[in-house]
């Protein structure tokens, strides 16, 4: 099956006063006082070259086509504060790379790529498919983000659940070329 990413995911609770900012971001699971935590539903559907995306318990990772929607589920034990929101920051997972800022390659990150048209933010690795989202740079290391507010589960529901897609492809040169990246969420 051709992937664009294999992406681990680690939920983590952005504190009030987190150093989002920070060259070297923690990407240790840590669902803080509110109990958070994200998942993705069981796929039925056997796997084919046609699946967009499929995840991994075993391996912690979500294999997923660029471009594709995949959607993410959001759970907390305790209802956080009104004004939460999810952060979604792709970083690269080994030591000597760490400190590099993820983002598209050239190739991708182009005005006249298809998947740029009409959108503000080219460069970003990562985008959620919702008309809250705000596309950020850090100012300090200059880290491309994506943030939503937090909106809590709709009625019948325990959780909460958003679009994101992944930009590029795991062999891009330029971009990711093939180095391992988490997503902290």
């Amino acid at each position: 099956m051709e992937v664009s990413a294999d992406v681990k995911l680690e939920p983590t609770m952005e504190l009030p006063d987190s150093t989002h900012g920070s060259m070297i971001p923690s990407n240790v699971n840590y669902p803080g006082k509110y109990g958070f935590n994200l998942f993705f539903k069981e796929q039925n559907e056997k796997m084919t070259k046609s699946t967009s995306f499929t995840y991994s318990e075993p391996l912690d990772k979500l294999f997923i086509n660029m471009g594709a929607a995949c959607i993410v589920y959001f759970k907390v034990d305790e209802t956080p504060p009104n004004d939460c929101t999810l952060r979604a920051l792709p970083i690269f997972e080994k030591a000597e790379h760490v400190r590099e800022v993820v983002k598209r390659c050239p190739t991708h990150s182009l005005s006249t790529d298809a998947s740029n048209f009409h959108h503000i933010a080219p460069d970003h690795l990562i985008r959620c498919d919702n008309d809250l989202a705000q596309y950020n740079v850090d100012a300090i290391s200059n880290r491309l983000s994506v943030t939503v507010p937090f909106l809590p589960p709709q009625a019948g529901t325990e959780h909460t659940n958003y679009l994101y897609k992944f930009m590029c492809f795991g062999s891009c040169v330029g971009g990711l070329n093939r180095r391992d990246r988490k997503s902290v969420v």
